[in-house]
């Protein structure tokens, strides 16, 4: 068996994009608003919509950006890494 990977004294930081998929942005008029349409995490689309996503807070802090997502889960699993390999009843 191999040894178990060591956990970061400190948690490692996501990419989080909340971007306006497909779209290009002009220099004025309507053109230049943005109406983000995707959630990306570390470069994986998590989330996409036809009707823009909301943003109700987000936190600046000295040398961190804190962003709090609300998404709708088909299937949520909460286990230890050697628990994934079994199916569940």
């Amino acid at each position: 068996m191999s040894e178990p990977e060591q956990t970061p004294k400190h948690p490692r930081a996501s990419v989080v994009e909340i971007i306006a998929s497909g779209r290009k942005p002009t220099e004025d008029g309507g053109g230049s608003l943005i109406v983000p349409n995707e959630v990306r995490i570390n470069g994986v689309s998590v989330f996409t919509t036809g009707s823009g996503v909301k943003i109700n807070e987000f936190t600046l802090g000295d040398e961190t950006v804190s962003v709090n997502l609300t998404l709708v889960v088909r299937k949520l699993v909460i286990a230890a890494d050697s628990d994934l390999d079994e199916e569940a009843p």
